[in-house]
């Protein structure tokens, strides 16, 4: 017992350092439990940052706008392409973005492959927004998923060239699958019925108070 229990030890002393990973990821590009610690403030002050600077024009103006005009989808598929649009100069300012190519055809392909995933997202803070009607959840959901592009566990040492192209092939097959998922489960409303609901229902309070204040002073 004696024995079995020092041996329990030696190896709760040499996982002391460890870092949390799959079989499948070397120890070299393991998540740092620190990094997990770090992603809820770096979630809430990115969402103060990308959050607060962008959410309140895409999906607090620009979103209910386009779908008291448009189907749910389709008002979506058009902010989606604008946003995207939006995060294109990234492209230019960001000196990493190349992943290791030089010439310009595969950086093309990068930028379109990194537009179609933003263009994906924004099905999602679709839902989000049509549900709740709170746009504080689209800024922390925003920050939520930069913050989470510092879990990967991997280097920009290693997501390089066709290692990277591969990640966003399959990242871009996945949210294809997902956005399938959500357009078809919600039978292409978002949560748009939702949204009407929240309206009508602060249409009625609003009159309800109109009411009573006109009963008041009459």
């Amino acid at each position: 017992m004696v024995r079995r229990g020092t041996r329990t030890a030696r190896r709760a002393d040499r996982c002391a350092g460890c870092t949390l990973r799959p079989p499948w990821v070397s120890a070299r590009h393991a998540v740092d439990p620190g990094r997990l610690v770090n992603f809820l403030p770096s979630a809430i002050i990115l969402a103060l940052i990308a959050g607060l600077g962008e959410e309140p024009g895409w999906r607090g103006f620009a979103l209910p706008r386009l779908e008291a005009r448009h189907a749910p989808v389709l008002a979506t598929a058009l902010l989606g392409f604008v946003w995207a649009m939006w995060h294109l100069p990234l492209v230019f300012v960001d000196p990493s973005f190349s992943h290791g190519f030089t010439s310009v055809a595969p950086q093309i392909l990068l930028a379109l492959l990194t537009m179609l995933t933003i263009f994906f997202y924004a099905f999602f803070y679709t839902r989000v927004y049509n549900h709740t009607q709170s746009v504080l959840l689209c800024m922390l959901l925003h920050g939520s998923f930069n913050a989470a592009i510092g879990l990967l566990p991997a280097s920009l040492e290693v997501l390089q060239r066709g290692t990277y192209v591969a990640l966003l092939v399959v990242q871009g097959v996945s949210l294809l699958l997902a956005v399938t998922v959500l357009v078809v489960a919600t039978s292409g409303r978002l949560g748009y019925a939702a949204a009407s609901e929240h309206a009508t229902t602060g249409r009625g309070e609003r009159r309800i108070r109109k009411e009573v204040n006109h009963a008041r002073t009459s």
